[in-house]
């Protein structure tokens, strides 16, 4: 994962580190002990409070980890003296305090106090060093960046409060914190490393400072952290708002540094954040398809993703994940085991006087993965489990939603007894009852289905949706609302809705916005609705029958 500091950086970080948070605390702590002593007065140790002096530590931790990044990689500096950041630094904490490091070192003392239970320490070192610390902050080090800083420093002064954090206003985080190395350490120790074997290609390629984008196909759920793998830079993501609606997932998906981008509309404030991290010199990440695709095989650009990157006039590094697909596929239920190969290639600045057209074709060559079939697993017998998904429909007797688990690698047809398996080179190995064998790729056998599907809605006067659950909001609403009682029916070429206080008939050319988000929700606009439907298993098959060329 990314190594944000250089050797002589870490240098003077070590250093720095060893005299403030080790040499330091142990002076007081020695200098505790020897009060104690001399005044004979003693704590009886409470157990029960050591959570939270943990919880104080990590919080210290965090704080401390973040000041450093953001003074590196928004002030070109570090938080010595020596190494003084070049430029003032107004973002991520430093929205909120103006002193973040000397917080994140008093949390630090108050872990250390807990743990360490002295009157002395509690009474008279802790408040003692505590006070002179901030005198010095705000006598010596304020004046030297109001000198250094002029107007801007007064400013800042008076907008962000001096040590007591304000509260915090929406910004996504601008720093690697706790929740990001924990997520990391646990992909690497436990997936990268004992479900994958990764390689990386064309490190050189990346450039070590100022703002950059990357892209790539998203085909596997890991690639945000395949991508940063080898980059050495904390990559920003550029995320579907539709995951930032539930408090906890949200704020996960904060602290890994994503932020959030409106798929039906213009959205301005994610654009300005985007310019913002450019102008910042940030590295952002970007799947310009729009979705994670099923099949493999890559989706369209999207226009908007192509334009602002073109607007930017940074460089778009390119990224192709071999074996990305087969690691863990978007219908599956599990990761596999299989190589995978990150290659970043020669960034390019998309062209402002060509069409957005053009640089769509340039981008996408430039992304293409002409192995994607060609990358062999290391398991014999890949599990198929969640294949149904995308083979909704016995390629034999054409019986849907007809296939039931006969073993972890086998799925079997209850109508035919047509047998499916997946082979170790990522290909469909079909057996009908006459024992014939044949292998297909799986967007080869999903194109069969697709032909099929449509030849059967033709045929039909209607067929109606079978879904599980409906609701819907209005154009300039935030709230879902469930209608109960609800029926969708498609035609050859219109979609109706009807239920409690709701009749709607639209041509599905007019469909607009159709994506599926989570594997399981069908979701469209029609007229001035957004509608989502919720499924178990078959949300592609209805998907494909909307017939739509907008992200799956």
């Amino acid at each position: 994962m990314p190594g944000f500091f250089n050797t002589k950086e870490k240098q003077i970080l070590f250093f720095n580190w060893l005299f403030y948070w080790i040499i330091i605390p142990a002076f007081l702590i020695y200098l505790s002990v020897f009060l104690d002593a001399e005044t004979g007065i003693y704590l009886e140790r409470v157990w029960y409070f050591y959570p939270v002096g943990v919880l104080l530590l990590i919080l210290s931790f965090d704080y401390a980890y973040r000041t450093t990044y953001l003074l590196k990689f928004f002030g070109d500096g570090l938080p010595v003296s020596r190494s003084a950041p070049e430029r003032l630094v107004k973002v991520g904490l430093f929205e909120r305090v103006r002193h973040p490091m000397y917080l994140a070192f008093i949390y630090y003392l108050l872990g250390i106090s807990i743990f360490f239970q002295s009157v002395s320490f509690f009474a008279f070192v802790m408040p003692g060093f505590i006070i002179v610390m901030l005198l010095y902050a705000k006598i010596s080090e304020e004046f030297f960046l109001k000198k250094r800083f002029g107007d801007e420093y007064k400013k800042y002064v008076d907008a962000v409060p001096f040590i007591i954090p304000q509260k915090r206003t929406y910004e996504f985080n601008r720093a690697p914190g706790i929740v990001y190395w924990f997520v990391y350490f646990i992909l690497k120790i436990f997936l990268f490393q004992r479900i994958y074997k990764i390689e990386f290609k064309g490190r050189e390629n990346i450039p070590e400072k100022g703002p950059k984008v990357f892209v790539a196909f998203h085909t596997n759920y890991f690639d945000p952290f395949l991508m940063a793998g080898g980059a050495k830079h904390y990559i920003q993501w550029v995320t579907s708002s539709f995951y930032f609606q539930g408090f906890r997932l949200r704020w996960l998906i904060e602290q890994l540094g994503c932020f959030p981008r409106k798929r039906y509309s213009a959205d301005l404030k994610s654009i300005k954040t985007f310019m913002d991290l450019v102008k910042q010199g940030s590295a952002i990440g970007y799947f310009p398809e729009g979705a994670r695709n099923w099949l493999g095989n890559h989706l369209d650009l999207l226009e908007p993703a192509v334009k602002l990157m073109v607007r930017a006039q940074i460089p778009v590094i390119p990224i192709k994940i071999h074996g990305g697909y087969q690691g863990w596929p978007r219908w599956s239920d599990n990761w596999i085991n299989t190589k995978i190969t990150i290659e970043y290639c020669e960034p390019v600045i998309l062209d402002k006087t060509k069409t957005t057209e053009e640089n769509i074709q340039e981008l996408y060559k430039r992304m293409e993965l002409e192995d994607l079939w060609e990358v062999e697993t290391f398991q014999e017998k890949n599990s198929i489990k969640g294949l149904h998904r995308v083979i909704w429909e016995c390629p034999e007797c054409q019986k849907e939603e007809s296939f039931t688990l006969k073993a972890r690698d086998i799925m079997i047809c209850r109508n035919c007894g047509t047998e499916i398996k997946l082979t170790k080179d990522f290909k469909v190995l079909i057996r009908g009852k006459d024992k014939k064998e044949e292998k297909f790729t799986i967007p080869k056998i999903y194109e069969f289905m697709k032909e099929r599907l449509i030849k059967r809605k033709r045929q039909l006067k209607e067929i109606p949706v079978k879904f599980e659950k409906f609701l819907i909001q209005k154009e300039n609403e935030t709230e879902w609302k469930e209608i109960f009682n609800t029926n969708v029916v498609i035609t050859n070429e219109k979609i109706s809705i009807s239920g409690e206080g709701l009749n709607s008939e639209s041509n599905l050319k007019d469909l607009t916005y159709v994506t599926v988000e989570k594997n399981f929700i069908l979701q469209f606009k029609i007229g001035g609705y957004f509608v989502r439907l919720f499924f178990i298993d078959d949300v592609l098959k209805w998907y494909t029958l909307l017939e739509t060329p907008t992200p799956i």
